[in-house]
C-alpha cells in the first residue's frame, strides 16, 4: 500500500484526505466521494454559502419560517444540547455579532455597535414548528460553523469507511480531523496541534489512531489593535471576542465532539479546565499567560515546550453575565423555543453526534 495526500478546498482553507491504497486512481476515486461530501455540507449548512439552509433562515429572520430536511434539524438538536449542556456559552445565534465585527481591518466596533448586534443574539428565539424553522426576531443570524467542520470531517470519514478504507484521515484545515485507522504500519498517525502562532517545523504533535481531533485557537483569525488582540471567537455574554485562553486542542470519539468541546472551553474562563477534565478526553490548553495544561501522557509532553510569545490579550468587553434565559412553555402544540423547554423530536432520526453533555 501506498499513503497519497489528495488535496482541496472547503470552508475557505485548504483541506486533505489522507489514505492507503495501492494505487493513485483508487485513492482519487474515494478521495473525491469524501470531498463531495464535505464541499456539499458546507454549501448546505454554512452561513458564508449563499444558497445554504442557515443563509436563508438569517435572511428570513424575524419573517416566516423555512421548511427545513431531517439533516438539519439533527444539527439543530444537537446544537441546543450543547447549548442547554454549556449553560448557554455556546450559542450558534452569535452570527448576529458579525454585523458589528470585521476581522478583514484592524479596526474595533463601537460599543454602541456591538450592544446593538447582541440584543440579536439568543438561542431561546430560535422556534421550530415539526420541520419549520425560524429566527423569531429579524437580525438574528445563525453560525453552525463550531459544529460544521468537524460534522464534515466525521461524515467524510464514515463514508470513506462504507466504501472500505481503514486506514488514514480527512482534515479541514488542519484543526479539524477525523481519523479512520492508523498508518500502514500500525502506529498512530502523528497530527499537528496546529496554531499560526508556533512557526512551521515547530508545530506539536500528538498520536491519534482513530477518532477526532479539533483546535480551537485565538490566532487563526484575528486583529491586532495596539498591543492587543481580539480574535472571531464571539462571546455571546459580552459581545466580545474571547480572551482567557490562547489555544484548546481535544481528542474525542468524533471531531464534532472535540471541536464543540474545545470551542465551549475557550469560552468557559476560569471553569474551562474542570469542563475538559469532566469530559475524560485527551487535551491541550494554553492560557492567556502561555501556561499550558494537558490530558494524556503523549499530550502532556507538549507542556514542556515553551508556549509562544504573543501580544497583550483582552476581553475589552468585560466579563459579561449570563443572561436570564426565558423558560418554553410546556405542552400544547405548535411552535416550540429551542432552549429552555421541551422540543418536538420526529421519529427516526438520528443524532448526528453524540457525547457532548461533558462540554
Amino acid at each position: 500500500m501506498t499513503l497519497h495526500r489528495i488535496p482541496f478546498d472547503a470552508f475557505g482553507t485548504r483541506c486533505h484526505v489522507v489514505l492507503d491504497q495501492p494505487s493513485v486512481g483508487a485513492a482519487w476515486i474515494d478521495a473525491t466521494a469524501a470531498i463531495d461530501e464535505v464541499q456539499r455540507i458546507e454549501r448546505t449548512f454554512s452561513a458564508m454559502a449563499p444558497g445554504s439552509v442557515v443563509a436563508r433562515l438569517n435572511r428570513q429572520a424575524g419573517g416566516a419560517a423555512l421548511r427545513v430536511d431531517d439533516e438539519c434539524l439533527a444539527l439543530l438538536d444537537e446544537a441546543d444540547r450543547l447549548h442547554r449542556n454549556s449553560g448557554g456559552l455556546f450559542d450558534p445565534t452569535v452570527g448576529a455579532l458579525r454585523r458589528a465585527w470585521n476581522f478583514h481591518v484592524p479596526d474595533l466596533p463601537l460599543w454602541q455597535e456591538v450592544q446593538a448586534a447582541l440584543r440579536s443574539v439568543g438561542w431561546h428565539r430560535v422556534e421550530r414548528d415539526d420541520a419549520l424553522v425560524r429566527l423569531a426576531q429579524a437580525g438574528m443570524a445563525l453560525d453552525l460553523g463550531a459544529l460544521l467542520r468537524g460534522y464534515a470531517v466525521d461524515r467524510a470519514a464514515a463514508l470513506l469507511q462504507s466504501l472500505g478504507v481503514r486506514r488514514g484521515y480527512v482534515e479541514i484545515g488542519r484543526r479539524d480531523v477525523h481519523v479512520i485507522g492508523p498508518q500502514p504500519d500500525g502506529r498512530p498517525w502523528p497530527l499537528e496541534l496546529h496554531d499560526p502562532r508556533w512557526p512551521e517545523g515547530t508545530l506539536p504533535t500528538v498520536p491519534v489512531s482513530r477518532g477526532g481531533l479539533s483546535t480551537s485557537t485565538d490566532a487563526a483569525q484575528a486583529i491586532v489593535v495596539g498591543s492587543r488582540r481580539y480574535c472571531d471567537l464571539l462571546d455571546p455574554r459580552s459581545g466580545w471576542p474571547v480572551s482567557s485562553w490562547r489555544h484548546v486542542s481535544v481528542a474525542a470519539p468524533s471531531a464534532m465532539q472535540a471541536g464543540a468541546l474545545a470551542t465551549v472551553a475557550m469560552l468557559a474562563r476560569g471553569e474551562a479546565l474542570a469542563r475538559l477534565a469532566a469530559s475524560g478526553f485527551d487535551h491541550l490548553a494554553i492560557d492567556a499567560e502561555g501556561r499550558t495544561y494537558a490530558r494524556g501522557a503523549a499530550w502532556r509532553a507538549t507542556e514542556a515546550r515553551e508556549a509562544p510569545a504573543d501580544v497583550t490579550d483582552t476581553n475589552a468587553g468585560g466579563p459579561g453575565l449570563l443572561r436570564p434565559v426565558p423558560q418554553a412553555a410546556a405542552g400544547g402544540s405548535g411552535w416550540r423555543r429551542y432552549w429552555g423547554g421541551p422540543v418536538r423530536v420526529s421519529g427516526g432520526r438520528a443524532s448526528p453526534a453524540a457525547g457532548l453533555a461533558a462540554a
